[in-house]
């Protein structure tokens, strides 16, 4: 039995899933979930340090309000898929469509947040881990800044999506689509523009087929938490603003 520093283990909470009390009990994660052979933590902190801690250690943060609370889950997945940036493949029927898109980071964060709320049924983002990203956003804490991703055709913002970066990692939380096919060149610009800046990790959670396509490898728990602590302990790069799609996408790339 692993112990924990925290005293007050809810009992109705640790049977549902394994119970977290603050940052100092997250390195016991991965065993944690080992012994109920699951997925998830749960804690019932869903401040911006916890969020944050949890970023760090290379977990999810997501919420949960079925058993009436607004919990905070914390995902280690069984194998998360990750994409190397200088591998992203980009499709010909996404570097048409580019043409009429332009992609900017951090220039719409909370009303990026808002359009992926109200996009998707699930609600996994609780509005206190809306708050806690908005202060990652406008305070990255423990290296972990919140930051928003956003397409415009002409003026209006068709695509988009939340994610963070610790050092040379960036995580991809959820995104939104208005427009078909904004969403692809979302995130092949995206990749593009991580490769560009210098970063070497682009985690995109769970996995799913259009994931693969785009260039995602399923890494097994243990070694993915390796692989991201090690980016998230290099310097964090620039990444640029704003570009456009086409322009990113049609440049001569050994991966294109």
């Amino acid at each position: 039995m692993v112990m924990r520093s925290n005293a007050f283990q809810p009992a109705a909470l640790d049977r549902l899933f394994p119970y977290v009390g603050g940052p100092e009990d997250l390195a016991l994660v991965p065993t944690l979930l080992d012994e109920r052979g699951g997925e998830f933590c749960v804690t019932l902190r869903h401040d911006p340090r916890m969020v944050a801690a949890v970023c760090r250690h290379g977990y999810m943060p997501m919420s949960e309000d079925a058993t009436g609370l607004d919990l905070l889950l914390i995902k280690s997945h069984r194998a998360r898929c990750v994409v190397d940036p200088a591998c992203v493949h980009v499709s010909k029927s996404t570097r048409r469509r580019a043409r009429r898109f332009e992609i900017r980071i951090d220039s719409a964060f909370t009303v990026c947040l808002d359009r992926i709320v109200a996009h998707h049924s699930e609600r996994w983002l609780s509005r206190r881990l809306c708050v806690a990203l908005e202060a990652l956003h406008r305070v990255p804490m423990d290296g972990v800044a919140a930051r928003s991703v956003e397409v415009y055709e002409g003026g209006d913002l068709v695509a988009g999506e939340i994610g963070y970066s610790c050092g040379r990692a960036y995580t991809s939380l959820s995104g939104f689509y208005a427009v078909s096919g904004a969403g692809s060149v979302q995130l092949a610009c995206l990749g593009r523009m991580l490769e560009r800046a210098g970063f070497v990790l682009w985690d995109l959670g769970m996995e799913i087929d259009y994931k693969i396509r785009l260039g995602g490898r399923l890494v097994e728990r243990r070694r993915f938490l390796s692989e991201y602590r090690a980016a998230c302990n290099a310097s964090t790069p620039f990444l640029q603003s704003s570009g456009r799609c086409d322009e990113l996408l049609y440049r001569q790339s050994s991966t294109g």
